[in-house]
């Protein structure tokens, strides 16, 4: 239903990325996945395929696992998740090294579309004079053509080469302003981040503390709640939403201060790093309370209001104290994926 009703309103007229993201998710669920390298860590996997220029998502399929343990891995699964996603698109594809190969270029060129992205080392199809690194110098490039696809080798630093399959670029084109990168490189780095971009759009009105688009967000929700059958966010998310807006006349200093951010919370200085309050309310929990819990507490009055006053103060000195004994600071307040780390992880060149 949601995937037929993006499509109806808008088709991507420039080039498209597909990529993969996780939609955070610790409840039961047989294909929940654990991925390290993602803020959420735990959560849901889905493929999906954004308008490089706008990060507008056209289509989107979940992944699924492997039916058992013992069930053999699918093989094509990237190529067959590629061209699932762009039925119905034309223009040029931009995959990442899990997607990326012969096959998916010749089957894309099928359909008349064009394919650019990085490929795995290990890949038969790379000729072996491009993955040399031996002699070869820093920033130089080595290009390998066959009929309908052109391969490139690029040596951004020693050691280190970045092949690139593309069935778009037909001319050995490089760019001297951009540290003598080929015009293959300067095309992918444009347009592989749209679905991480679309990622962060999604958890901005709230990560960042953006009040009013967290309300707008919420609004556009409501439909799908009834229309899927979520029967408790279909009867209380209106509610809360009630609330919300009659905030400027029930208690205007707090929409003030929500307006300033302070509808969520803010642990560390990094960017887009706020939490729910009830979140950090269990992370304080967590961080004061014993072995035994604090079930008891509900049970004494005294003690729960004891316990509400003091628990973040708590919180606060054990954070402090655990801080002062580690070794090496955090001093970097760039997001995750504005680190070197993941600019490498994720492909960039």
């Amino acid at each position: 239903m949601w995937v037929s009703a993006v499509q109806k309103m808008w088709v991507p007229r420039s080039d498209v990325c597909v990529d993969e993201m996780l939609i955070g998710f610790r409840g039961r669920c047989p294909f929940r996945q654990n991925m390290p390298s993602k803020p959420d860590r735990y959560g849901l996997k889905v493929w999906v395929p954004c308008e490089c220029e706008t990060s507008y998502c056209w289509n989107l399929q979940f992944y699924l696992g492997k039916p058992s343990s013992a069930a053999k891995r699918e093989e094509g699964l990237g190529t067959r998740v590629v061209m699932d996603l762009t039925a119905g698109l034309t223009g040029t594809v931009t995959t990442d090294n899990f997607f990326t190969s012969h096959d998916l270029g010749q089957q894309l060129l099928g359909r008349g579309m064009a394919l650019v992205g990085t490929l795995r080392k290990r890949r038969h199809e790379i000729p072996p004079q491009l993955l040399q690194m031996r002699a070869r110098e820093v920033r130089s490039t080595i290009f390998g053509f066959t009929k309908d696809i052109m391969i490139c080798s690029y040596v951004p630093k020693e050691r280190k080469t970045v092949v690139l399959l593309s069935t778009k670029h037909r001319q050995p084109v490089v760019s001297e302003a951009a540290h003598n990168k080929p015009q293959v490189i300067l095309d992918y780095n444009r347009c592989k981040g749209a679905v991480d971009n679309l990622d962060k759009v999604c958890l901005t009105h709230f990560i960042e503390g953006d009040f009013i688009l967290y309300m707008d967000a919420l609004t556009k929700l409501v439909p799908w709640f009834f229309a899927l059958d979520h029967t408790n966010y279909a009867r209380w998310i209106p509610v809360h939403l009630r609330n919300m807006i009659t905030l400027k006349d029930t208690h205007p200093d707090a929409l003030s201060q929500f307006l300033k951010g302070n509808f969520v919370v803010k642990k560390t200085t990094h960017s887009f790093s706020a939490i729910a309050i009830d979140q950090a309310h269990k992370q304080n929990n967590a961080s004061v309370k014993g072995d035994g819990g604090a079930m008891g507490l509900t049970e004494n009055h005294a003690a729960l209001q004891c316990w509400m006053v003091s628990g973040s103060e708590m919180a606060r000195v054990v954070g402090e104290s655990e801080a002062s004994t580690e070794k090496r600071k955090v001093t970097d307040t760039r997001h995750y994926e504005q680190t070197k780390h993941e600019q490498i992880y994720s492909g960039s060149c």
